[in-house]
């Protein structure tokens, strides 16, 4: 699945996301009638926790404090032989006091160009448990 495909998924919701025309965007994707960005993954294995970059979350938050927009993360895996999504509030979880579990990871510089350098990146990580929502689809 695709960023067009997550994107096409969470419109069937009633969202109107559109991708994020800048590829150096701190968003993947945004919605201005609900004024809610959205960051999206969409990984190869199933994981229990779902990783988080840093910086992502940083400039994703200054955008929303700066324009009065949520902040959404959408990660879709498989599970079960078929597709999973799952919808995460980060800046909720963050004033609830979540632990993250910060730290620094030897990561791909990028995922988009398939390099294999990687650089060390803060990371942290959200159970799948902790999602708002989650979304079954082939």
């Amino acid at each position: 699945m695709n960023e067009i495909n997550i994107i096409n998924l969470l419109n069937r919701g009633g969202a109107n996301f559109k991708k994020a025309e800048d590829q150096y965007s701190c968003f993947d994707a945004f919605d201005d009638d609900k004024k809610v960005i959205a960051e999206m993954k969409d990984r190869k294995k199933h994981y229990d926790s779902c990783l988080i970059e840093r910086k992502k979350f940083d400039s994703n938050k200054t955008y929303c404090q700066e324009n009065g927009y949520r902040f959404i993360y959408v990660v879709s895996m498989p599970y079960n032989n078929k597709k999973r999504t799952y919808i995460f509030d980060p800046l909720k979880l963050e004033k609830e006091n979540y632990d993250f579990g910060w730290e620094k990871k030897k990561c791909p510089k990028t995922t988009e160009f398939r390099s294999k350098r990687k650089i060390n990146k803060k990371v942290g990580y959200i159970d799948i448990k902790d999602a708002l929502g989650v979304l079954n689809h082939t």
